[in-house]
């Protein structure tokens, strides 16, 4: 069983600290654990539980980049996409997208045509020849070939559309999750709920930081010669307990928030890309107004991307009921056939993200597309500082290879090649998944229907064995939580024992299926709190604190 181990992380120095246990961290922790450093990880709630959690759920190329002529940071996007597409097979997948097309000209298919034709070019590498990241290139449809494949688009004025491949990842809070273990089994020491306090400053170097302990209280100094600051929307807090926050360039910059909704299907299996009436900002090739996706996922269907300035403290609430009206309504002037109203949304969540430092005043909102490292020893000649503002999830792991070279430069050692670009997360490597899938069903015919052990492969890779091997330990664990639920109680107890869940809102939003699709009844979620409970110590009191906590993320749905 896989502890909580705060006595470690307090007694040893480390060469890194990471705080911050979204992607961004994730992946510092892992490259440099990889590399031989001593890390230690911490996050103030669960891994990959804010803004990684809070995304469109797309690994993408960065298809609107082109608009901005961005032609390196697409090309980059594509590569990364590659590495998530190899090293996580199980948990990232292609996706068939439709942009429909409307007029000629900027806003026509002959344009956007030969913009995907950029991108294919741009998409193609060595690792293209590779059966597990090649996607299909881009095709032209007719209109009539665009309405038989999604015929409830908008017909008027519909000249044709562009079908090309994307990724989507089902599941982020799975992929980051998977990857700050990946760090801990390369050497890393990862802890949740430890809340950075205080940056400790000697003689103009930062040394480590004071943290708690949010599940006891417990107070203890976390030491480190190099400290790097991935906290997200709260790089300016976590700064600001040194002085730093309003001098440090870009860690201050303006929030934006990004909301999704997520409602009934309302495509035929594509995905689609359709403009809004909001002012798209910075774009070189204006095809109209900023866009946003209809995606399928698990048989509903996921919308977004709104941005609107954020002027809260990140820790508030983000989506309000404007938001979710306001998306609404975009949804439905571009695409009427859905019918969209407030009772049919089933779940909605919201980012915080960079702004653009550029943007003019008053110009529709994009989002910054660049990421930021902050060099404190040469911004503000604190050394033993990086803050980093990663803008995507896309780009993380080479964000942190940059991050991880800088580190090693100021621990004045040669900094050895990065591992992680060919590397498999954990539970990933497999070259073929549905080869493996059907192999592993055929192993297990008679003990377990095929489609448990595919779900379970979708969510553990490899180490989906780990949940079997709790089976022979206890049979009665391979029953499900409910009849209507296909979540064995061998993943909650996996979900504590060996992916460090704390709290009953880590299994139902982070480690399991469950919360998007719906909110779980009351039975199911006390029914997953007493399980928890016989391996955590709770009391009835304790379980009925967790279930209205959960409860309370649906009250506004």
């Amino acid at each position: 069983m896989i502890m909580r181990d705060l006595q470690k992380i307090a007694s040893r120095r480390f060469d890194l600290l990471v705080i911050g246990g979204g992607i961004n961290g994730a992946c510092v922790a892992w490259d440099a654990a990889m590399r031989g450093l001593s890390v230690a990880l911490i996050d103030k709630g669960d891994f990959g539980a804010a803004t990684s959690a809070a995304t469109g759920r797309m690994i993408h190329g960065g298809i609107r980049y082109l608009q901005h002529l961005a032609l390196g940071r697409v090309k980059a996007s594509l590569h990364e996409r590659n590495f998530f597409l190899r090293s996580a097979p199980h948990l990232v997948r292609p996706v068939p997208f439709l942009i429909p097309t409307y007029g000629h000209g900027f806003k026509g298919k002959e344009v956007l045509g030969l913009a995907m034709t950029i991108y294919d070019l741009l998409a193609w590498t060595e690792d293209s020849k590779n059966s597990r990241t090649a996607l299909p290139g881009h095709k032209r449809l007719s209109r009539q070939e665009t309405l038989a494949l999604e015929p409830h688009l908008h017909a008027d004025g519909l000249t044709g559309a562009i079908r090309f491949y994307d990724c989507q990842m089902p599941f982020p809070e799975r992929l980051t999750l998977a990857i700050v273990l990946s760090a801990r089994q390369e050497g890393a020491v990862v802890l949740n709920y430890v809340q950075a306090k205080d940056l400790l400053v000697n003689d103009g170097r930062v040394t480590g930081v004071n943290v708690m302990d949010i599940l006891t209280g417990r107070q203890l100094t976390v030491k480190a010669d190099v400290t790097v600051n991935a906290a997200g929307p709260w790089v300016s807090s976590v700064l600001k307990s040194a002085g730093l926050a309003d001098t440090a360039e870009g860690a201050s910059r303006i929030l934006s928030k990004g909301i999704h909704i997520i409602t009934r299907s309302l495509t035929n299996g594509h995905a689609l890309a359709l403009a809004t009436r909001h002012k798209h900002s910075g774009a070189w090739v204006d095809r109209g107004g900023r866009h946003f996706f209809i995606v399928p996922w698990q048989g509903l269907s996921l919308i977004g991307t709104t941005n609107s300035p954020f002027n809260g403290a990140p820790d508030d609430d983000i989506v309000t009921e404007d938001d979710i009206h306001g998306l609404i309504d975009d949804v439905n002037s571009v695409y009427p056939s859905a019918g969209l109203c407030r009772d049919d949304i089933r779940f909605f969540y919201g980012g915080l993200y960079p702004d653009d430092p550029s943007r003019p005043s008053g110009t529709g909102y994009q989002g910054s597309r660049e990421d930021n490292i902050i060099d404190h020893g040469v911004s503000q000649k604190i050394q033993g500082l990086i803050s980093v503002i990663g803008v995507k999830y896309t780009t993380a792991r080479l964000l942190a290879q940059k991050i991880v070279d800088l580190a090693c430069h100021k621990l004045a050692r040669p900094a050895k090649p990065c591992r992680t670009k060919s590397a498999p997360v954990l539970g990933g490597d497999i070259p073929d998944l549905k080869d493996f899938v059907a192999r592993e069903s055929r192993c297990w015919q008679g003990m377990l229907p095929e489609s448990q052990v595919a779900d379970l492969i979708h969510g553990y890779g490899t180490s989906y064995t780990e949940i079997l091997d709790l089976y022979g330990q206890d049979p009665g664990l391979a029953k499900g939580i409910s009849p209507e639920i296909l979540i064995l109680k061998a993943q909650v107890i996996h979900a504590v024992r060996r992916e460090m869940a704390q709290t009953l809102q880590d299994i139902v939003f982070r480690r399991l299926p469950l919360a998007c699709v719906g909110r779980p009844a009351p039975e199911v979620l006390r029914g997953l709190a007493r399980i928890m409970a016989e391996e955590l110590g709770w009391d009835d009191a304790r379980i009925e604190t967790e279930v209205l906590a959960v409860d309370a993320r649906y009250l506004a749905v």
